[in-house]
């Protein structure tokens, strides 16, 4: 003689408990996350400054791709370009003048835009 077991019903799995689950991890996450810190740098276009009246002349910075760095056509390491601007500042310079001479990376013109940032001048225009 055969016993049948009756119809099963497939039960459904509760989902509501999972879901604040997961929204708790997404909150703690997002929450101990450290993001990056951006620096913003100041960068003055040819446009805005214009002709001066400043009895000095701006320093010119040359970035060349394949020679180097140049401060006033004087070869300049990286690590040194800060002090060398607060040399020229502090016989009277006021601005710096940037410019790009063949291929030059990003990097390299961030960190001479970051060096020139650091330094006592008041302005940095980047011409290319």
């Amino acid at each position: 003689m055969r016993i049948d077991a009756g119809k099963t019903t497939a039960r459904s799995i509760p989902l509501t408990s999972l879901i604040d689950v997961i929204f708790l991890l997404l909150l703690f996450f997002m929450l101990s996350t450290s993001f990056a810190r951006f620096v913003h740098l100041d960068m003055s276009s040819a446009s805005k400054t214009g002709t001066s009246t400043d009895e000095n002349p701006p320093i010119v910075i040359t970035i060349d791709g394949e020679k180097g760095l140049f401060v006033n056509d004087v070869p300049v390491e990286i690590r040194e370009l800060t002090a060398r601007l607060d040399t020229h500042a502090e016989e009277g310079a006021k601005r710096a003048v940037a410019l790009i001479q063949g291929e030059v990376s990003v990097q390299s013109l961030t960190r001479v835009l970051d060096g020139g940032r650091r330094s006592k001048l008041d302005a940095i225009v980047v011409l290319e």
